[in-house]
């Protein structure tokens, strides 16, 4: 399970080297199912977090805060799925791939 996905300045470079070394590690044939979801917390939640750590730039990040939780907005989600499920699919296939895109 990979999760929480985070986008940063150039993600996709760091990812891609990330799942090369994991898969470099564990044999994919021994896999059952792989999953990932974006980043998402409550909006409570978050503002806690934020109080708590005002530092952080995962949690200062301007979230949409749609339906009571804090996300990644469509175009971006969109891209971070995108991505991640053509990595992954290089090391196992697809019917093995969960993703969690998030609550409307």
């Amino acid at each position: 399970c990979f999760d929480p996905v985070l986008s940063f300045p150039d993600y996709q470079a760091h990812y891609t080297e990330f799942f090369k070394y994991v898969f470099d590690n564990v044999n994919p044939n021994k896999i059952k199912d792989v999953s990932f979801g974006e980043f998402r917390v409550s909006c409570d939640y978050l503002k806690k977090m934020r109080r708590l750590r005002p530092e952080s730039l995962v949690l200062q990040y301007p979230y949409d805060t749609g339906s009571g939780v804090a996300g990644y907005d469509k175009t971006l989600s969109k891209e971070l799925i995108e991505f991640f499920k053509e990595q992954l699919s290089h090391y196992v296939s697809d019917d093995k791939i969960y993703i969690w895109e998030g609550a409307d």
